[in-house]
């Protein structure tokens, strides 16, 4: 009775690469990139098409508090935004 979407109901691709849990994602198919963060700070691009790995983006501090990466935007021109938390810290400074 209902009407079908296209979708299919098993995975297209499966994209690996983060140590902790991920807390948002961006896609852009027309640039063919799926964009994941993480709770580490961790960014991680694939292909969207094939799930190919294409780069880790990672926190500019090893020693610098965890910055969970809270939202994420993709440009048209291919711009990537990351938005993060810093944990430990009160709210507004």
């Amino acid at each position: 009775g209902g009407f079908s979407s296209g979708l299919s109901p098993r995975p297209v691709q499966v994209l690996c690469g983060h140590d902790q849990e991920v807390t948002c994602v961006a896609i852009s198919t027309e640039l063919d990139m799926a964009i994941s963060g993480s709770k580490d700070g961790t960014v991680i691009m694939h292909s969207v098409r094939r799930g190919q790995y294409l780069r880790t983006l990672r926190p500019p501090c090893e020693s610098c508090l965890p910055a969970p990466v809270a939202h994420l935007e993709v440009g048209m021109e291919g711009h990537i935004v990351a938005q993060t938390v810093m944990e430990g810290r009160s709210a507004g400074k």
